[in-house]
């Protein structure tokens, strides 16, 4: 197997970057039931509730409470009592905070 020198940290790929383009993201792509769109999470970023807290400057109350209106992404169970938020939801949110809305759930 060749060496492969190090190359410093300005070169590593940060998993938890996303720009908000899903074709540029490439994040989006169809599923295997031949639906229109499902959302590939592998190199998303999970964010607990005090970092969604701290990136929306939302209390958590607001979250909880937005977050049932469907104008806040879905949380989703990481453990028996622990919750997490995907950072491209949360991105996705900050960049039009008013008009956003959560899609559809799928069964």
């Amino acid at each position: 197997m060749p060496h492969r020198e190090n190359r410093g940290s300005s070169d590593r790929v940060s998993r938890g970057s996303w720009s908000g383009d899903p074709v540029q993201d490439n994040q989006h792509r169809p599923s295997a039931k031949g639906e229109a769109m499902s959302i590939d999470r592998r190199h998303d970023t999970l964010m607990r509730i005090g970092d969604v807290r701290r990136r929306t400057g939302l209390s958590t109350s607001t979250i909880n409470r937005r977050e049932a209106k469907g104008t806040f992404p879905r949380r989703i169970r990481i453990g028996e009592n622990s919750v997490a938020w995907y950072q491209s939801d949360v991105e996705t949110f900050i960049a039009n905070p008013l008009n956003y809305r959560s899609p559809a759930r799928s069964l």
